[in-house]
């Protein structure tokens, strides 16, 4: 006979009163790290700066570049330049998913915007293996998002929350775009 069917009713009660009022293990919290502070002065924000304000003002010329040559092309005063100054095809995400898959279709690369595939591939390997490193270092719109957050900061107090729909929302668009630029970049079977 075991324990159990020796024990009266009442104490068989209290045995599973005590199995019931168990505890479960606490989580196991995780310890900080220990701060460490530099020796020297820390020059790395003022190297991401730098390199924000060249990314911006590279792209600020490039759009003006590009400006006067469209601005030829429409006026004809250009009839010489035939292709776009280059740089611009960096500004063309969608032609370059379009391209990547062309060039993972048919193991050839494009003709037209191969620069655009070769950049994204560029910046995509950046956003896997860096994290955060093409938005906070190349990226001309991140570097302008953080200016407005800072001065929105000075001049607010602080800077507006977003609501998560409304985040959940742009990034719902921006998966719709892709998926259907992947989709239809035949533009014939669209």
């Amino acid at each position: 006979m075991s324990n159990m069917d020796m024990q009266t009713p009442a104490s068989q009660e209290v045995v599973q009163n005590e199995q019931a009022v168990t505890p479960a293990p606490a989580k196991a919290v995780k310890a900080k790290k220990k701060l460490v502070r530099r020796a020297d002065r820390d020059y790395s924000q003022l190297v991401r700066r730098s390199y924000q304000a060249a990314f911006l003002l590279l792209n600020v010329w490039l759009g003006g570049v590009f400006y006067y040559w469209m601005r030829g092309l429409e006026t004809g005063t250009a009839a010489t330049v035939a292709d776009p100054p280059a740089g611009v095809e960096g500004w063309l995400p969608i032609a370059g998913l379009m391209n990547l898959k062309y060039f993972l279709l048919t193991g050839h690369v494009p003709a037209i915007h191969p620069a655009a595939m070769f950049l994204l591939i560029t910046f995509l390997a950046m956003s896997v293996l860096l994290r955060k490193a093409f938005c906070s270092w190349l990226c001309p719109i991140g570097t302008i998002s953080e200016y407005l957050g800072l001065l929105g900061k000075r001049l607010f107090g602080g800077n507006f929350r977003i609501w998560r729909w409304l985040r959940c929302l742009s990034r719902t668009f921006g998966a719709a775009t892709c998926v259907h630029t992947v989709r239809c970049s035949d533009l014939l079977r669209c």
